[in-house]
């Protein structure tokens, strides 16, 4: 167990440290391209995290970043700790297997249309509210998730994308 007000870095001889509550409180990392967020700020939050053992999820966007990680990890001595969940890599995390083991009565199929929904408007533009053939096609697409999931855990089948689309392209079409 660990006391939230110890430091884990130290700014200045003036007594400015970041403690442990600081760093599970959350730290926001701002600045223009170039001005080093990456290199300086969470370079150190990196070898803080890693020197103190702490548990963290990191995601990485830019190149190289999680090799960074790696790296930084194995130097550590914490080589075993690694999860590198990538496209292709022998690690995955699915939303909707964790979602569905999370309660032993099964997902909250409302938790999990909202999360498809979510995912299927990450990167498209916004559509203002009101514009009501988009409406009508998100709550169908909704309640399509919602139901067919029903559909599944009912019928005793796994919760997955692939079981989800299965169940669809079976419905009738007339």
């Amino acid at each position: 167990m660990w006391d939230l007000d110890t430091p884990v870095y130290r700014f200045n001889k003036k007594g400015d440290v970041w403690t442990i509550r600081d760093l599970c409180t959350g730290v926001l990392v701002l600045g223009s391209p170039g001005s080093g967020k990456s290199s300086c700020v969470m370079a150190l939050l990196r070898q803080i995290i890693l020197a103190y053992h702490f548990g963290a999820m990191v995601l990485c966007a830019k190149p190289g970043e999680a090799k960074l990680w790696i790296e930084d990890a194995i130097r550590h001595g914490r080589a075993d700790d690694i999860v590198h969940v990538t496209k292709h890599g022998k690690h995955v995390f699915d939303p909707l297997m964790y979602e569905s083991r999370r309660s032993r009565h099964g997902p909250d199929m409302n938790n999990v249309a909202a999360m498809l929904m979510s995912l299927a408007r990450v990167g498209k533009p916004h559509v203002q509210a009101g514009d009501q053939a988009s409406d009508f096609f998100s709550s169908s697409a909704e309640d399509v998730v919602r139901y067919g999931g029903y559909i599944l855990v009912a019928s005793g089948e796994n919760f997955s994308l692939m079981n989800l689309k299965a169940a669809m392209d079976s419905a009738p079409m007339e």
